[in-house]
């Protein structure tokens, strides 16, 4: 039995057949084998074993240019046109290769699902954080005593201040952030 890597796909290849076997699998043949193809070849050298993979792999694609001792006409299976077993071939690993490529980019993709997953959960945990902190700046304005208007331009002050660029740049969510934090801070400065 051997196995090697071609774009990568991994092949095995064993060799099937012989006496004692059923009349149809009498005859050797080559299987070649990956996760899903499974070819077989009929023609091939006793010394099948200490070929390198790409003769292997040419081997398997039917276009193979080592050495095979003579066989019987009679004994060879009907074999389709040689372009189009090669063709054939070459869609599959081409077929093959795109998958594995599609299995490397649901990987990624679900890196950076799980990255999304973390940076969501860490805005969140700053947007608590800063409602925290807005409340008890309103509170504490409360307890001084600051006007309800005045608390206000305070806390819009205060909140301009850490997301002013954002909001200069017609920022969406800074916007957003700056409408909450005064809808908080008028809130808890009426709760204290």
């Amino acid at each position: 039995m051997r196995d090697f890597i071609r774009n990568c796909i991994h092949w095995s290849v064993r060799e099937t057949g012989g006496a004692g076997e059923s009349a149809p699998a009498a005859r050797r043949c080559l299987i070649f084998d990956s996760e899903s193809v499974v070819r077989r070849v009929w023609v091939y050298p006793e010394s099948w074993a200490e070929l390198s993979e790409d003769q292997l792999w040419e081997l398997m694609c039917g276009v193979a240019h080592v050495v095979v001792p003579p066989i019987e006409p009679h004994a060879l299976p009907s074999v389709p046109d040689r372009p189009a077993m090669l063709l054939a071939a070459e869609t599959t690993a081409h077929a093959q290769a795109l998958l594995a490529h599609i299995s490397l980019l649901r990987e990624s993709n679900q890196r950076l699902r799980e990255e999304n997953f973390a940076l969501r959960a860490s805005c969140l945990a700053q947007r608590n954080e800063m409602r925290s902190i807005v409340e008890t700046f309103a509170a504490r304005m409360r307890v001084e005593g600051v006007a309800p208007e005045q608390a206000i331009v305070r806390i819009k002050g205060a909140v301009q201040g850490a997301v002013g660029v954002a909001i200069a740049a017609d920022d969406l969510d800074a916007e957003t952030m700056l409408h909450d934090a005064v809808s908080w801070g008028i809130a808890a400065y009426y709760a204290a």
